[in-house]
């Protein structure tokens, strides 16, 4: 019998989603959607429900379906937050939760359908489920409009900040994804120009981190370059008519290519590192990775030169280094790069070396972090 050397295997698991929507009016999909004896319950930003007509329109209109509206979700999803959702939810006996908003509203609609799975009311239930995967179908079913790009729709996995910790931690779950997403940017229209711009700079992060992984597949990096290529284009068209639907739209696709390898690869140092400047520094996800991501380009050069070759090409920079690609992206939408463009003194970054040597993402980057040395080489390259 011959002997062969096997290739590294490898395994990419569906979400298991019904479809994806788009060029169409928000509330026309949500009404094909649901059946007439539908008990719908609205998730949703504050913002929204004070300075926009929004949700009061669905409200009207998705009379007498819609049962509820809960809109007192804070940055980074505390739990806290997600079980009093639960609780209003559960009191309207919703069978749909509809999720209207960026990435810390979809994962508290995908942590609320887990309380409501499990029959969770107490942050400490809550929190015991860190780590563990909760089972599926029973539960409310999903729909959702993002209004971000931060890419949360597309994963069964759900953020959260752990009272216990205060840092981010993660629920996952089957059937807690979206079943439904409606594309509509219209509705992005109400989105602060910065908060949109940055939170598409962290799918770009989902995607190059993607790439980069050592366990990444054809299918994630053939998706993440083309998501590369959408996001330089249209983003940049966006920073300059605010107004254009058509790149707002492209941008949604270009999230819907990126988040491939959320949950199927470890993603790296930029994920990581940002998670912990989140928490501890309060700083916007999307921001974090404008701050960590071309740094951790840079740091990693020596071990996939050939990979970020291929992401600085995507990003139409082909004359650049896949950083300065990214730092070019970042400045032409106008976002905060650096460490001390987002207040970050030393005290902080103390803490974040500290936290980060224990960071299970910060510790899969493709390059080995072995001392808190290393944190603090990428932390003055992105200083």
């Amino acid at each position: 019998m011959m002997n062969f050397e096997l290739p590294q295997a490898g395994v990419y698991e569906y979400v298991p989603r019904e479809r994806i929507r788009w060029g169409q009016a928000a509330l026309d999909a949500v009404r094909e959607e649901i059946g007439d004896t539908a008990r719908l319950f609205i998730l949703t930003t504050a913002s929204l429900v004070n300075k926009t007509q929004i949700i009061d329109e669905m409200q009207r209109c998705l009379s007498p379906q819609c049962c509820g509206v809960f809109h007192n979700i804070s940055e980074h999803t505390p739990f806290s937050d997600v079980v009093d959702a639960a609780q209003a939810a559960r009191a309207a006996n919703a069978d749909i939760i509809l999720s209207v908003g960026g990435g810390s509203i979809i994962d508290a609609a995908k942590a609320v359908i887990i309380c409501l799975r499990e029959s969770i009311d107490t942050v400490e239930a809550l929190s015991s489920r860190i780590g563990q995967i909760s089972e599926g179908p029973d539960g409310p079913r999903h729909i959702s409009i993002p209004t971000t790009l931060s890419g949360a729709e597309h994963t069964e996995f759900a953020g959260g900040i752990n009272p216990a910790t205060g840092t981010k931690e993660l629920l996952g779950g089957t059937h807690i994804c979206p079943q439904t997403v409606i594309l509509d940017p219209a509705i992005s229209l109400y989105t602060p120009e910065d908060l949109w711009l940055s939170t598409a700079i962290r799918s770009v992060d989902h995607a190059i981190e993607g790439i980069c992984a050592p366990d990444s597949s054809p299918l994630i990096q053939a998706e993440a370059l083309g998501a590369l290529g959408l996001f330089a284009k249209s983003l940049r068209r966006t920073k300059q008519a605010p107004d254009d639907l058509t790149a707002r739209l492209e941008s949604m696709h270009a999230v819907w290519l990126a988040t491939a390898s959320i949950g199927r690869v470890m993603h790296g140092a930029s994920h990581g590192l940002g998670y912990l400047l989140g928490a501890l520094g309060g700083v916007p996800h999307g921001v974090t990775s404008c701050v960590f991501l071309p740094a951790v380009l840079d740091w990693n050069l020596s071990v996939n030169a050939d990979k970020q070759k291929q992401i600085a090409a995507a990003l139409g920079a082909e004359n650049m280094s896949a950083g300065d690609a990214v730092r070019c992206l970042v400045a032409d939408l106008g976002l905060p790069g650096t460490l001390s463009a987002v207040g970050a003194d030393d005290a902080l970054k103390h803490q974040i070396s500290e936290y980060a040597m224990g960071h299970p993402v910060v510790m899969a980057n493709p390059r080995a972090i072995t001392s808190p040395q290393d944190i603090f080489e990428i932390m003055e390259l992105a200083a």
